[in-house]
């Protein structure tokens, strides 16, 4: 009888993770300065980057359509991000799989897309965030996500659990993507943002990000994403110059920056929005 009283006492005395909801996560997100969101909305991870990158341009070449899992990711027999998801369009999604799919939500999708960018941090292509002027509404990007996720986002907390075969510490992804089947590239971009914000929100709050009865440590990694914001105002600095003011700083080599600058100025000129949201 003793022995089992003990065990129940130490039960109740084991922490339990912090009972956090949607509406403490926006409410942080609001309060906090541009730095910090930067942070919530940026992703390190090369290869979900590349898993972007291939479903972006699956889109332009085979037009609008759904991805899913292929169930060889983590496998040998995956060899490229390519065998990781399957593609289908709209008009095969119907005929072979019964599936009508409403195109009025991917024309909402097409507008958050249009706010990623993919960048460098630590290595070529392994960065993801958000375009810093949406971020200056919190908002308005959320409600992007919300739209992304079909109305589920920050519905449950995302928790970081360990796994002993793979030895590293792995974030739970929501709990509304694991049943989706087919999704959006705005759907695909939209979880793993999530799991970022909540661990931004576990972070910034000093709150236990821990599955319940996790014993091991935790640590929250490093991240580079204030590098991406100090870009921001050196562009704006590079911008406001003159022609002059610029051939002044950069010396010889400003005839060759001013070519390229023209060059691209004319190029945007002629190149659709969706050609160049992974800027």
């Amino acid at each position: 009888m003793g022995k089992s009283k003990t065990k129940k006492q130490q039960r109740q005395a084991r922490p339990r993770p912090p009972t956090a909801t949607k509406r403490d996560v926006c409410a942080w997100l609001y309060s906090v300065p541009l730095e910090k969101r930067v942070r919530a909305f940026t992703v390190e991870d090369r290869h979900f980057v590349q898993l972007v990158l291939y479903m972006y341009n699956t889109k332009r070449s085979d037009g609008q359509g759904l991805f899913y899992e292929s169930g060889l990711a983590n496998t040998i027999l995956a060899n490229d991000v390519s065998d990781e998801l399957c593609f289908v369009t709209l008009n095969v999604l119907l005929r072979d799989h019964n599936c009508s799919y409403p195109e009025q939500l991917l024309q909402r999708d097409l507008e958050f897309e249009k706010a990623v960018r993919l960048c460098d941090t630590k290595e070529f292509l392994d960065t993801l965030n958000i375009a810093t002027q949406r971020l200056l509404d919190p908002r308005s990007i959320l409600r992007f996500l919300e739209h992304a996720s079909r109305g589920s986002f920050l519905s449950t907390p995302c928790r970081v659990r360990w796994e002993a075969n793979r030895r590293k510490w792995v974030w739970e992804q929501p709990r509304w993507f694991t049943g989706m089947g087919f999704y959006s590239l705005a759907t695909f971009v939209a979880q793993r943002l999530e799991v970022g914000l909540w661990q931004s929100f576990f972070e910034e709050n000093s709150l236990d990000p821990r599955v319940p009865r996790t014993r091991r440590t935790f640590v929250f990694p490093s991240s580079s994403s204030h590098a991406l914001l100090s870009k921001l105002h050196l562009t704006q600095f590079w911008r406001s110059l003159t022609t002059a003011e610029r051939l002044k700083i950069v010396g010889n080599v400003g005839s060759m920056v001013n070519g390229v600058l023209c060059s691209l100025s004319h190029c945007s000129e002629s190149t659709t929005a969706t050609d160049v949201i992974f800027a």
